[in-house]
């Protein structure tokens, strides 16, 4: 069985963990929830004790089937699955800081390559425009 790659995404604030239904993760999802695999083939689904979204008072955890494709996710509350469409619309995901790190790290020798490059050739004056598309692109990062 596959190690299971939980990811950090974000909703106004509130952090989550989810990850997206595979046919190789199933299993794992099911482990990690505590989900009851159902069916086999592309008919396998897992069923999840999931937490109701609606706020009456006194309403219990309703089982929530998903399949490949659904995003199951969990926050403070519990498990919760989410349809991809719904899913991709309501949260962000979290990128972490050594990603963040690295990309603009890689886009700063870029720019002083490029540098080197426009001053080797006489050309430096030109160096806004390779500075602005630089800049745009670490500003994207964020």
């Amino acid at each position: 069985m596959p190690e299971l790659e939980i990811e950090n995404w974000i909703n106004r604030n509130c952090n989550i963990e989810a990850v997206k239904v595979k046919p190789d993760n199933v299993e794992a999802i099911a482990k990690w929830t505590g989900g009851e695999l159902i069916g086999v083939g592309i008919d396998r689904f897992i069923k999840i004790q999931t937490v109701q979204i609606s706020k009456r008072p006194g309403s219990r955890p309703l089982p929530t089937k998903a399949t490949a494709g659904d995003w199951v996710l969990k926050d403070k509350q519990g498990f919760k699955v989410y349809r991809d469409g719904a899913f991709t619309k309501t949260f962000t995901q979290v990128v972490p800081a050594t990603v963040k790190r690295d990309a603009v790290f890689d886009l700063v020798r870029q720019a002083m390559i490029e540098q080197d490059a426009l001053t080797y050739h006489g050309d430096s004056m030109n160096s806004d425009e390779a500075a602005n598309r630089i800049t745009d692109k670490i500003v994207a990062l964020f």
